[in-house]
């Protein structure tokens, strides 16, 4: 057993989180900060509003993608964390030798149907036509880089599972870093608009892709790359496919919920300026939940690890610590945005009716926020011990079960704002759900504690 491998096994709990949860949470404040300034570029040119319209509805796709390469990898990384806690290393090797090969895979298919089906998918995505040729010029050129950047997802996942949270988090970050300053040479010096922006992800993704192969093939002490294990095991692939079912069924139902608002918003607000203003709402919201999702990460090895050596006391402190922090800290974010919400609106662009429009959506959609990490972290935490039917179930809950139903029947009766009521007591609801299954799964815990 490496050093490593039995901190997380024995080491304080607190120090654990704190030590996986730093860089991931870094992670994801680079890619949120990406998200927000590449937006801010593009919304501060010439028909920025358009721009961002555009980036809203190419979004929720993106995330599909995102989330078609996480249940691969999310799943992998489960089996890999365990076996590694069980001394089981050649069933992890062989598992990261299927989620490789299967990434290039899918990554191959994503553009191929992703440039054969592109005009029909933004429609459906609630384009109008005045937003159309900007999600198209961005979304064609971003999808010639789906091989790399599903491979990142999966190759991340991997290696966080290891418990490597440092090299995770530097091979996240190199993309915004570079991205960053790219956006702004091509899109505000070269005046390239949304062209340059899906330039420099592309060029971003590369990067990040080349990284992440080096280091998997001559650096990982762990889990590396062994070129005899680069085959699909089925058994394997099913197994992560299962586990990481809830990961995609979530994006999944998000990218069903971005059919429903954004098509809702032409019944009820008619106007490109509310696609403009959910897509501030997006990038703002993704800054609340930085912590939520860093800590989500940050679990997987300490949970997995322990739940295969049945340290069940240890998978319950980790988890109870880890949705008060979430909570707390969301909670912060929540006031801090709220008190600043104008400013921040402005920072997006300085179309004055876009900003006033922004404003009241915004406060009346984050309100609930921070309850969003109970759901997240109950969902994933069954993903990490290895039941994927409740994490499916609590994965899809709030946008199937409260949302989607929700954003369909209260604006019958107060038009568009019922749109974004909609959201905070969907929010309140899955919270409750969430606490419930997991209550119910510590008590399970429990028993086994006492045999």
């Amino acid at each position: 057993m490496t050093e490593l491998e039995n901190f997380i096994l024995e080491g304080s709990i607190k120090k654990l989180l704190f030590k996986f949860s730093i860089p991931a949470i870094s992670v994801f404040l680079a890619n949120v900060l990406y998200n927000i300034i590449d937006a801010i570029f593009i919304g501060n040119q010439p028909n920025g509003s358009l721009g961002i319209a555009a980036l809203t509805i190419v979004f929720p796709i993106q995330q599909i993608i995102l989330a078609l390469s996480q249940m691969i990898g999310v799943g992998i990384a489960s089996i890999t964390s365990r076996s590694l806690g069980a001394g089981d290393k050649l069933r992890a090797e062989k598992a990261v030798g299927t989620a490789l090969t299967s990434s290039v895979l899918l990554g191959i298919l994503i553009m191929v149907i992703g440039l054969v089906f592109i005009r029909p998918m933004l429609y459906i995505f609630g384009s109008l036509e005045n937003i159309l040729p900007y999600a198209v010029t961005f979304f064609r050129i971003t999808l010639y880089c789906s091989v790399f950047f599903v491979f990142s997802i999966v190759a991340n996942s991997i290696i966080q599972s290891e418990g490597h949270a440092n090299i995770a988090m530097i091979s996240m970050i190199i993309g915004p870093v570079i991205n960053i300053p790219l956006d702004y040479i091509l899109v505000t010096r070269l005046q390239y608009g949304i062209k340059g922006a899906a330039i420099a992800t592309d060029i971003s993704q590369i990067i990040c892709f080349i990284f992440l192969l080096v280091y998997m093939c001559f650096n990982s002490k762990i889990l590396g790359v062994k070129v005899k294990n680069l085959t699909i095991n089925i058994k394997l692939l099913k197994e992560a496919i299962s586990l990481g079912l809830s990961t995609f069924m979530t994006q999944l139902a998000y990218g069903i919920l971005a059919i429903v608002l954004n098509n809702s918003l032409k019944v009820y607000g008619g106007s490109d300026l509310y696609v403009s203003a959910i897509g501030i709402y997006n990038r703002v919201f993704g800054f609340i939940t930085i912590t939520m999702y860093g800590i989500r990460q940050a679990l997987q090895p300490i949970i997995g690890f322990n739940y295969g050596a049945k340290k069940f006391d240890r998978v319950k402190q980790s988890l109870k610590l880890a949705i008060l922090a979430s909570v707390v800290i969301s909670l912060v974010f929540l006031v801090i945005i709220i008190s600043f919400t104008n400013k921040i609106a402005g920072a997006f662009t300085s179309d004055n009716g876009l900003i006033a429009l922004t404003v009241p959506i915004l406060r009346v959609m984050i309100f609930m926020s921070p309850l969003v990490g109970v759901q997240v972290i109950a969902s994933s935490f069954f993903q990490y011990i290895g039941k994927p039917k409740p994490a499916l179930f609590l994965s899809i809950m709030k946008p199937f079960i409260f949302l989607i139903p929700l954003m369909l029947i209260i604006p019958i009766f107060l038009k568009v704002t019922g749109i974004f009521v909609s959201v905070p007591l969907a929010d309140f609801l899955a919270a409750m759900i969430s606490l419930i299954f997991i209550y119910r799964e510590i008590k399970k815990m429990n028993k086994l504690n006492l045999i």
